[in-house]
């Protein structure tokens, strides 16, 4: 998976070099993206100020967290996959 300025998440297969999937949802530059720890989602944070979970098979946007004022900088995921913890440039 890859991040952009150009606002989208890219699913590459790293055999072919090809692009699979391109997900979109965020309205700024993306930051970050990791795998989930159960390995069917995908986290991103960015520009926009939230974080978005997604269907890592048909890049379904699942749920959008909101509640920084700022660009999201960072995010990992802990506990098991309960949580997710994020880093901004909130002041």
């Amino acid at each position: 998976f890859s991040c952009s300025g150009d606002e989208t998440i890219r699913k590459w297969c790293t055999r072919s070099g090809r692009c699979e999937l391109v997900l979109m949802g965020h309205q700024k530059y993306i930051t970050q993206v990791i795998v989930g720890r159960d390995n069917q989602s995908i986290f991103s944070c960015g520009g926009d100020t939230t974080i978005k979970k997604w269907n890592i098979d048909t890049g379904e946007c699942q749920t959008t967290l909101n509640g920084h004022k700022e660009d999201v900088t960072r995010i990992v995921e802990c506990h098991q996959g309960h949580y997710i913890m994020s880093c901004s440039l909130d002041l």
